[in-house]
């Protein structure tokens, strides 16, 4: 049986989001979505976060740096799990 898909975000959670993510711009973080596993916050839409792909370094998928650059974005909910580095 298939699973239920997750409801919408509510505004409340949103606005939590969004305040938390707002200190996180320009940060980079670890996410499987970028070709490097590694993407830069750059900004928050409505309900979206544009990041950036950045460069994979030693312990990454170093043959995806041709990637660098591209921006992508991912739903609130989801960028909200990204570990950004401090």
């Amino acid at each position: 049986m298939p699973r239920k898909p997750e409801p919408p975000p509510t505004p409340k959670e949103l606005k939590h989001y969004k305040k938390v993510l707002e200190e996180k711009i320009g940060k980079i973080g670890m996410t499987n979505h970028s070709p490097t596993l590694k993407a830069k916050l750059l900004s928050i839409d409505v309900d979206r976060c544009w990041l950036e792909v950045t460069e994979a370094g030693e312990d990454g998928a170093e043959k995806y740096n041709s990637a660098v650059g591209q921006e992508f974005y991912l739903p609130l909910r989801m960028t909200f799990n990204i570990n950004f580095e401090s």
